[in-house]
């Protein structure tokens, strides 16, 4: 017989494998919204195959739909796709919300910024590790970072610290080639990736 779990924080963990059946008060996507909903999917070493997704009294009416191994009743949930984040700087979640004052103009509250951003690979990487923990915590589940340099130039702490994490996503190395220290700067980049292409 299936096990069945009413409260999924009472569950010790998620099913990894076989077929789930999730039970919600609606699904919902881009495209269309079920209320009451079903998804069901197979869940194997390789990931998710999505079975069905849709309202549940459509379950009787895909009689190839496997019996599930699992199912997980959320009467109070709602069930959308995971969020991507295009945009996220992770290396800056320490510094947590930094209130802007239009009357002061950007340069003071990019200051605060800068003047804020740790250094040392440790601080990078646990800034990192808190901001992945926050993404996934609201639904994030890839995102496009954008890590800023140190006080010894570009880093690839970001970029490994989000590659062992479970979210999906790439972190890019965000640099200012400006005015007079164009060259250096450019310079500076074009070494970097030679030393880690």
């Amino acid at each position: 017989m299936p096990k069945t779990t009413r409260n999924p924080n009472a569950a010790n963990h998620f099913p990894t494998s076989g077929v789930v059946r999730i039970d919600a008060a609606c699904i919902a996507d881009a495209h269309a919204e079920h209320a009451p909903g079903s998804l069901v999917m197979r869940l194997t070493p390789a990931g998710a195959e999505i079975l069905h997704a849709g309202p549940t009294s459509g379950l009787d009416s895909a009689p190839d739909l496997p019996a599930p191994d699992h199912t997980l009743a959320l009467p109070g949930t709602t069930l959308i796709p995971g969020m991507v984040n295009a945009h996220t700087h992770l290396d800056l979640t320490h510094l947590g919300p930094i209130e802007h004052d239009p009357t002061q103009g950007l340069t003071p509250w990019l200051k605060r910024i800068v003047a804020g951003r740790v250094h040392e690979p440790d601080e990078i990487a646990a800034a990192v590790e808190q901001g992945i923990a926050k993404s996934l915590a609201g639904a994030v589940v890839a995102v496009g970072d954008i890590a800023g340099w140190t006080n010894l130039g570009p880093t690839l702490t970001p970029f490994d610290t989000l590659a062992q994490s479970p979210i999906l996503g790439i972190s890019y190395v965000e640099y200012f080639a400006i005015g007079p220290r164009e060259r250096a700067a450019m310079d500076t980049m074009q070494a970097f990736v030679a030393d880690h292409r």
